[in-house]
């Protein structure tokens, strides 16, 4: 009787453990999108994206509930965001002879269960190196659920927001 009992359970494990035919989905790699935004106004130069710690690698940063942050074992960026950033504004502010030179930090790039967060620093020099500008760009938005994919819509759609503030408070720049 237990003889049949432990066969019927392990039927039932094997059953359970079966394929449907369908390979799961091991690794989905997500990019930013390709800028659609264009800055002429000013000649300027694009410099690497820096990043504060972790968030220059390629992490799924989670913030949990006591404000501490911990990385996912998930590295589920193409690249890592401060180069897919960086990337980005080099299409939104190409120059052959720069005036003035961009500077960027990604400060946050958090998902806290349905939440996004996005922080990024810019500073504008001129060409001797003087600021000027200077400004941090917030975004915090909201998904429908937690899942990975509205997150990587809602930073999407943060990055550019920040990027279409960041060109019209550069275009007010003398």
């Amino acid at each position: 009787m237990i003889k049949k009992l432990l066969l019927i359970l392990a039927v039932m494990i094997m059953s359970s453990c079966a394929s449907n035919g369908n390979a799961p989905v091991s690794k989905l790699y997500h990019r930013f999108l390709n800028s659609e935004q264009s800055f002429q106004q000013k000649s300027i130069r694009v410099h690497k994206t820096t990043a504060l710690g972790i968030l220059g690698n390629r992490p799924l940063v989670v913030l949990n509930q006591n404000g501490s942050l911990q990385q996912m074992n998930s590295n589920f960026w193409l690249e890592s965001p401060k180069t897919l950033y960086w990337n980005y504004l080099k299409q939104t502010f190409s120059s052959t002879s720069p005036e003035y030179h961009l500077y960027s930090e990604i400060r946050r790039l958090e998902k806290s269960k349905s939440k996004s967060y996005v922080e990024i620093h810019f500073i504008l020099r001129d060409e001797k190196g003087g600021d000027v500008f200077k400004k941090t760009y917030s975004q915090q938005r909201l998904s429908e659920d937690a899942s990975v994919d509205l997150f990587v819509k809602s930073v999407r759609q943060s990055l550019t927001q920040i990027t279409s503030d960041l060109i019209a408070d550069l275009s007010d720049v003398k």
